[in-house]
């Protein structure tokens, strides 16, 4: 399996254009990178790993709060089957995935937006069944960037993953005021669809979500990166697994925290994309938002902490 030919880099794409795309609305696109066996076999090994029997909600439900690798098949609520953990489960699968980290242009580009040291958050696949309901319009981890190749042609947003350009530079409320539905706001949102393997990079912190999926399916693998200075419990696979994979995804796999200059983004830009921590004006309408997303978390964490006792 192999990436785009060396002279054929600059005919592809210019690392540099694709930053600043990505400074600029938080997302980028990556067509035609990837030839055709890689794509075959993440697609088909995904089939494979997707065809197993699916667990309970309630160990979903406590999937994040997991100290040790845990793989975890399981169909959401919105009837989107997700698995998570891949690594360690198909040789194959592990080699493609390898050969996209190490590919000139993917390598460049994650450093560019990440900087050195960067560490994998989480490695998923998610396939929005027929029919499938839509993901609220949310933010996660300040920081977080998501590669996601795609492993369907998806022609139009039905079922795909929507976000709203540079929303990003906004502060993060939406994750505690998940009540915007994507069709409420879907003029104003840029739809991730393309071509069978074509690689989306985009912000996390960007407000984003899934549409309502229509008769067909849409299967999409997603690998989470987070800057090396990130304050994040990472969890990390056992020996056993972590020495069958590649150096580029062994280099990924670690927890430690570093906060020195050399792990800065590229551009100031792509550092202020990391903080996720815009400021505002004492008077800004922001003030106000930022104010009842807190009031709001802290009567949810409330809530949650007398149903649990």
């Amino acid at each position: 399996m192999k990436a785009v030919e060396q002279h054929q880099i600059g005919i592809v794409v210019n690392v540099t254009d694709l930053t600043s795309e990505y400074v600029k609305y938080g997302c980028v696109r990556l067509p035609k990178l990837l030839d055709d066996d890689t794509v075959r076999v993440i697609a088909q090994e995904s089939q494979k790993l997707l065809a197993g029997e699916s667990q309970q909600l309630e160990k979903a439900v406590k999937f994040f709060d997991r100290q040790e690798w845990e793989p975890l098949l399981w169909t959401a609520t919105q009837n989107v089957t997700i698995l998570y953990d891949i690594l360690g489960q198909s040789p194959q699968l592990d080699q493609a995935l390898e050969s996209i980290l190490a590919d000139p242009i993917v390598d460049r580009l994650l450093l560019d937006v990440l900087g050195q040291d960067y560490k994998m958050w989480l490695v998923q696949i998610r396939r929005a069944n027929p029919g499938s309901g839509c993901l609220r319009i949310h933010q996660d981890r300040p920081g977080e960037t998501c590669l996601q190749i795609l492993l369907d042609d998806v022609p139009s947003p039905a079922g795909s993953t929507v976000l709203l350009p540079g929303s990003d530079a906004w502060p993060r409320i939406i994750n505690s005021l998940p009540f915007i539905k994507p069709k409420y706001i879907a003029p104003w949102l840029r739809a991730l669809t393309g071509k069978k393997g074509d690689i989306w990079l985009f912000t996390r912190t960007v407000w984003h979500g899934r549409s309502q999926a229509d008769s067909r399916s849409q299967t999409v693998l997603m690998m989470s990166f987070l800057p090396g200075c990130a304050d994040q419990n990472i969890v990390i696979p056992p020996p056993r697994i972590l020495e069958k994979l590649g150096p580029k995804l062994q280099t990924a796999l670690h927890d430690r925290i570093d906060r020195s200059g050399s792990q800065l983004a590229a551009t100031t830009e792509l550092q202020k994309l990391l903080e996720a921590n815009p400021r505002f004006k004492f008077w800004s309408p922001w003030q106000l938002a930022i104010g009842l997303s807190y009031l709001f978390s802290l009567a949810l964490s409330v809530w949650r902490f007398f149903k649990r006792y």
